[in-house]
């Protein structure tokens, strides 16, 4: 149970007290819980406990049920955080003592909550709420796939989808923030996810990771691949070959025309969403095709030729080259002993319990897992040797997942220079230049690289190796950090 009041005038403080009611015989298992909150969520609820018990609140209190409230606003804090506002600490914990209601013997905890600027009060307490239910649900239940889907939908439906539409945060934003919190530098909610970073003159506004400095022009530009191709090759940067097509008979003459193989994408969307590769004669391009024209709002798509390669991301951040990643296809690792089927069957397994939110997509034994593997000569019973590692996709995509590797210190000067080239002539502070080449130690002219893409608000903090450079971006923005 929970409640709240306001700790004075919401405009002169950056705190509320939020109060918290812990049944005196609730069952727990701690242990359990943190087993739930490692596997499904990344919390460690270990590191840092005993700093938050040896709390002067706590003296009186049971350490269990001390125990438990750390775990408790620990997750409260990844609700917020997952729905897009930014609460990074634990908390002052001013009183823990025990209360009786309606006959019910009660442990009170009234916590001071960092308060985040122009987010409603009652998204707190709700959190709270939601937080606690949730880890009593469990100690009760035994996580299964279904159990954990019920409890994840709740979550979605009651918590996170209410306050992310009010928030409205990207997947970079909370990791953005989070690291400024490390840093000591101030934000503001300014409203709708959009972030004041630092004060007085040398402050940013931050939505995701574009920035004030980013050009409407070139963020509208971008948004279309053909026009930002157009862009790239009237500059005489690389970029791809192309046509435009809105149906299959304009698709096939563009496909004659530039030869097979091709690639296939809808103009406006991204995320790998609808792009089909390998296509490589007349009876696959239709199939192609219909897929690209149902993920593209405007009914427009491309028609490619197809370099060969891998794409190659790379991040520029007020003209400068921040750091690059190769994004590989969606593979398993090998351990000598399983098959790749029974990899593929426990890489599934360890998703069941973890949220919609933060697992990856789901690899089925499907064609396009059969044609990838058919690619590097093996078959689902192969059994890859101890770190080998096997390609489940011929490419990334946010739609089946992928892993990246970091590229920073293999990328040839010519590669990044034309990546910042790509930014100045969109006139973008913040941009994610997506380059398709064999090698990114060999400079573009060399071996037919293209700029495949020109991303603006591109996603950072969403692998570990992109989260090791948001200090550096957040010092690049904001001079003296």
């Amino acid at each position: 149970m929970t409640n709240e009041r306001l700790l004075g005038d919401l405009q002169d403080t950056y705190y509320f007290l939020l109060t918290i009611g812990i049944p005196e015989k609730i069952e727990l298992d701690l242990g359990k819980i943190d087993q739930w909150l490692h596997d499904a969520f990344q919390i460690d609820a270990i590191t840092n406990i005993a700093e938050f018990t040896n709390q002067p609140a706590f003296v009186d209190a049971p350490r269990e049920l001390g125990e438990f409230l750390y775990r408790l606003i620990l997750f409260y804090n990844h609700l917020l955080c997952t729905s897009g506002v930014p609460i990074f600490e634990t908390g002052k914990v001013r009183s823990f003592a025990r209360s009786t209601e309606d006959h019910q013997v009660f442990w009170q905890a009234q916590i001071e909550i960092p308060r985040v600027d122009n987010v409603p009060v009652r998204f707190y307490q709700a959190a709270a709420k939601s937080a606690f239910n949730a880890l009593d649900w469990f100690t009760k239940k035994d996580i299964a796939a279904h159990s954990a889907s019920t409890l994840y939908g709740a979550l979605w439906k009651d918590i996170i989808r209410p306050i992310s539409t009010t928030m409205a945060p990207g997947r970079s934003s909370i990791a953005l923030l989070e690291s400024a919190h490390r840093l000591g530098i101030p934000y503001l909610h300014l409203g709708d996810g959009v972030f004041q970073l630092g004060w007085g003159a040398e402050a940013r506004i931050l939505h995701r990771s574009a920035c004030e400095a980013d050009s409407v022009i070139g963020a509208r530009l971008s948004k279309s691949k053909h026009r930002t191709t157009v862009l790239l090759r009237d500059a005489g940067l690389p970029a791809p070959v192309h046509g435009v097509a809105a149906s299959i008979s304009e698709a096939r003459t563009i496909a004659k025309r530039i030869g097979f193989p091709v690639v296939v994408k809808p103009d406006d969307s991204d995320r790998g969403q609808g792009v089909s590769v390998d296509v490589s004669d007349l009876s696959m391009l239709a199939d192609a095709v219909a897929s690209a024209l149902e993920n593209s709002k405007r009914r427009k798509i491309l028609i490619e030729r197809q370099v060969e390669g891998i794409c190659h991301r790379v991040f520029v951040v007020g003209g400068e080259f921040l750091y690059g990643v190769s994004r590989l296809p969606r593979r398993v690792r090998g351990n000598g002993t399983d098959t790749v089927k029974q990899l593929i069957e426990k890489e599934n397994e360890k998703e069941i319990v973890r949220p919609p939110w933060l697992s990856r997509p789901r690899i089925d034994l499907d064609e396009q897992t059969t044609k990838a593997l058919e690619r590097c000569g093996c078959t689902p019973e192969y059994v890859p040797n101890a770190g080998e590692e096997v390609p489940l996709r011929r490419i990334e995509s946010n739609q089946w997942g992928g892993d990246y590797e970091d590229a920073s210190e293999r990328i040839h000067p010519e590669n990044s220079r034309v990546a910042i080239r790509a930014t100045y002539l969109l006139r973008l502070e913040v941009a994610g230049i997506d380059i398709i080449t064999k090698d990114i130690s060999v400079p573009w002219y060399e071996n037919g690289a293209i700029i495949n893409e020109v991303n603006f608000m591109p996603m950072l903090g969403v692998s570990e190796i992109s989260k090791r450079y948001i200090p550096e971006f957040l010092r690049r923005l904001i001079k003296g950090k």
